[in-house]
Formats: structure tokens, C-alpha cells, sequence
């Protein structure tokens, strides 16, 4: 294990010149952005704090606004000095709980944010408030061993797509990386001590009713920053803690390509993505994603799992028990004592058996293999952005269905 974690180490580790780099980005930006008096620019995030992965550089720059500011004037503010600090880089708007600004220089994607001042104790005003409270508590509590070992930890989740607290992933956010490690002091023993979890949970706090994982901010013990992890998620990541113990590989790190047997039963269904921020596009993949799921479930397909992943668009991955239904349907009915229900059943339906307390109708399907209800999962009423891509998608089985690699890679253990 320990050849491993220094090999992965010496992978992931920025070097000298890379950190230079940035940190001469980053001096130039803060020069050269001009705000009010009374206002402040400060770095957070992984930069700030150096638990970035080589060749994962993006920078995160938090504009700091007294509270007598609206979020309206405090966003005017900062777009207007970036623009005239940086007239012709190119600039896009994002959107969280308000908007910011995203400047890119050399390769290198900044996010400029507006937020509150804030000292510890203090009520909110903004969701990013917080992150300079993070940025400051990590940093007077790290040495630069513990840092290389957020690197692993980081690495080990991105690997097998648990890093992230976004909707589309519902994974470990960075700053509880660096916390887990602040806990457990190194990679190997966070493992040890992973493996042994039971869900919920709770490493850090109480009260936090309906978590998977429980571990209160220590800059704000109102707040749980694993309230986001979905029970997948964490479950996964605790089996591969387990496995990792039992046989360190580099696979845990760097894995290879998947591939699915072909006996299995999948469809891939292809949809285009729409121009719209992550948070939006993936509350919609996943309410679609349930939706198709219902559908089908209601035709009487048998679904053993399902998977959202982002390649060639957006893609929706179902694995069935089988692709085509028996030939006979089975609708149950009312129980036997409820007789005039029972005896309207009976009239509607040509061929009635018992089974157990209950009147059931047998009936030959018009439908049965897969391919033939793809017209309707195209017609399902989808939410607002994805729609017109629905009716569009492309609906793949079989060695049409393997080409989605990356998708099939991610859905497979």
C-alpha cells in the first residue's frame, strides 16, 4: 500500500513551477481588480489552501462586500472592475444563489465571487459566505504533509466519480476531504476507519436527522457538510474502502476502462445538452431519469439499476432484469368480498383467475420487447429544458449501447 499511495503521490503532487504559476495569476488578478473602499479580494478554495491536484489548478477568488450592500449592487460592482481590469479575456456569468463572475486567463478558469463579511458565529447572508471562514480554519491547522494527503483522498473520490457536492454527482466536497483528513490525520487510516462505517454516519455533531453522513462545519455548527452525500455515494465508498485494504491496486486511482458482459441487459438513452448551468441541467437529468424509470416500471420491466452520466450530450443508462416482458400480463383487481368492484372487474375483463384473496385478470400484451416503447419514453413529459431533446434521443441496446464508454465505465463497480 504504501508503494502505491507514493506512487499516486508523485502523480498528483503540483510541482514547484505549477504552484508559481498560479500564485503569479492570482497576485496579478488581485492587483490589477480595483474595488471600492471598504471592500476586500481574498483567495479560497483548493489554491488557497494547496490540496490541488496537479493539472486541476482553478482558482477561486472571493470579493468581500460589507452587508449594507445588496446582492444586486455587490454582483454590478465586481462585473464592472473584472471588465475593466480584463477587457479582453474572455468572461462568462455563472449562477449559485446569485451570480459571479468567471475570468479566464492562460488555460485557467478564475471564479470571481461576490460574498459577505463574515467572522465566526455570525448569521449568513449568502450560502458562499462561509468559504472564507473554510479557507482561513484549514489553513491554520495544516501542515504540508497533511495537505499530500487530501491530494490522495482526493483522488481516490474523483476516480471513481464520488468527488463532488453538485446535484449531479451528491458526493464529498473538498472541504470535507480536508476536514476527514484533519480527523483521521492521514489517507490510510481514513480508510481503515471508513471501512468500518455504518450508515448514518455521524462522525462529527448530533442533530442532523436525515444525513447519510453527519459532520458539522466547525465554523458553523449549524450546518452538516455531508447533508449532500446520497446513501449510493457513500455506500460505494465505503465498499471500495474495504477492497482497497484487502488488495491495494492502482486501478483504486487510475481505473481502467469497464467493460459490460454482454449477456447483461442495458439501453443507453442519448439526449442533447441543453445550454443551461449544472445545478438547473442536473435537477432535471435526475427527475427525468425517475420519470423514465416509472414508465417502464408501470409497462412491467424489471430494473435492476440506472445511471446519469454526461457523454456525446447527456446520457441515461437502465440495466434490466430482461429487455422483452412475457407474453401474458397479469392485472391485479379487487379482493373477492368487494363485490360490486369485483363484479365490474369481471365484466371488463374477458379472462378473470384468483389469486390469493384477489380477482386478477390475465391478457395477452400487445406490447413486449424494449425497442417497441421507445416512442414512449421519447413522449414523457420531461422537464422544461430537456423536452425538445427527448423527443430527439437517440435509444441504443446492445453493441450500439457499449459505445458510451465513459457512461457504462462509471455505472459499473
Amino acid at each position: 500500500m504504501e508503494k502505491i499511495l507514493k506512487t499516486v503521490l508523485k502523480k498528483i503532487s503540483p510541482g514547484k513551477k505549477e504552484i508559481e504559476e498560479i500564485e503569479g495569476i492570482k497576485r496579478k488578478i488581485m492587483k490589477k481588480i480595483e474595488l471600492p473602499k471598504g471592500t476586500k479580494l481574498v483567495a479560497t478554495g483548493s489554491v488557497a489552501k494547496e490540496t490541488f491536484i496537479k493539472g486541476e489548478k482553478d482558482l477561486d477568488l472571493f470579493a468581500l462586500f460589507p452587508k449594507k450592500y445588496s446582492k444586486e449592487r455587490m454582483f454590478r460592482v465586481l462585473k464592472k472592475a473584472v471588465e475593466k481590469a480584463f477587457p479582453k479575456e474572455r468572461k462568462e456569468e455563472g449562477y449559485a444563489e446569485h451570480p459571479y463572475i468567471k475570468l479566464y486567463l492562460k488555460g485557467i478558469r478564475i471564479d470571481v465571487v461576490p460574498a459577505y463579511f463574515m467572522k465566526k458565529g455570525e448569521r449568513i447572508a449568502s450560502s458562499v459566505d462561509r468559504t472564507q471562514l473554510h479557507t482561513e480554519y484549514i489553513n491554520k491547522r495544516f501542515s504540508r504533509g497533511r495537505k499530500k494527503e487530501v491530494l490522495l483522498l482526493k483522488r481516490f473520490l474523483k476516480a471513481n466519480n464520488l468527488y463532488g457536492a453538485e446535484i449531479k454527482i451528491k458526493g464529498f466536497s473538498g472541504y470535507l476531504c480536508e476536514l476527514l483528513v484533519l480527523q483521521y490525520g492521514n489517507f490510510k487510516r481514513l480508510v481503515e476507519e471508513a471501512s468500518k462505517w455504518r450508515i448514518p454516519a455521524v462522525l462529527q455533531g448530533r442533530g442532523f436527522e436525515d444525513a447519510n453522513l453527519v459532520f458539522q462545519d466547525p465554523v458553523d455548527p449549524k450546518r452538516n457538510v455531508g447533508a449532500v452525500i446520497s446513501r449510493e455515494v457513500l455506500s460505494k465508498f465505503i465498499y471500495l474502502c474495504q477492497c482497497f485494504l484487502k488488495k491495494p491496486a492502482m486501478s483504486f486511482f487510475y481505473p481502467k476502462e469497464k467493460k459490460i458482459e454482454k449477456w447483461r441487459k442495458i439501453i443507453v438513452i442519448n439526449v442533447e445538452k441543453p445550454p443551461i448551468v449544472d445545478d438547473v441541467l442536473w435537477g432535471q437529468v435526475h427527475r427525468l431519469k425517475e420519470r423514465i424509470s416509472g414508465l417502464l416500471k408501470k409497462k412491467g420491466f424489471g430494473i435492476i439499476g440506472m445511471y446519469a452520466e454526461e457523454e456525446k450530450g447527456i446520457t441515461l443508462l437502465y440495466e434490466f432484469e430482461e429487455l422483452e416482458l412475457p407474453e401474458v400480463e397479469i392485472r391485479k383487481g379487487p379482493m373477492i368480498w368487494m363485490k360490486e368492484n369485483a363484479e365490474e372487474f369481471k365484466k371488463k375483463y374477458k379472462t378473470v383467475i384468483i389469486k390469493e384473496q384477489n380477482l386478477c385478470a390475465l391478457s395477452k400484451r400487445k406490447k413486449r420487447k424494449i425497442k417497441e416503447f421507445y416512442k414512449d419514453i421519447r413522449n414523457i413529459k420531461a422537464p422544461s429544458h430537456l423536452g425538445k431533446g427527448l423527443k430527439k434521443a437517440g435509444i441504443y441496446s446492445g453493441k450500439q449501447a457499449g459505445r458510451f464508454r465513459k457512461t457504462i465505465s462509471s455505472y459499473l463497480l
